[in-house]
């Protein structure tokens, strides 16, 4: 995705530069990130293609009432704490993969 100016505006508070989301550390890949299924949240998978278990952390833009981690059919299978109302600390096996979903 790439965004442009269209016009001048002095009067915005967003800073220049913006991600919708931020996943550390950088060998935790990103797969996925999309709407639920049958649900009014966002589903996001990320694996772990390294031979030990990583210790990670997920930002996003938006505000996080709720996160879940879920299995593949977006099952719940237990709540994630989450911090500042933006994060969501996690822990990936080796070559494991895992899908959470947030609630926004």
């Amino acid at each position: 995705m790439k965004t442009i100016q269209t016009c001048r505006n002095n009067g915005g508070s967003l800073p220049l530069e913006q991600s919708f989301y931020k996943v550390e550390p950088k060998n935790l890949v990103m797969s996925t990130f999309k709407k639920a299924e049958d649900k009014e949240s966002y589903i996001m998978r990320l694996y772990n293609p390294t031979g030990e278990c990583i210790e990670g952390e997920i930002s996003l833009y938006a505000n996080i009432k709720e996160a879940y981690l879920v299995n593949m059919n977006e099952e719940v299978l237990k709540e994630l704490d989450v911090a500042n109302q933006h994060s969501v600390h996690i822990k990936v096996e080796s070559n494991k993969i895992v899908t959470i979903e947030f609630v926004l």
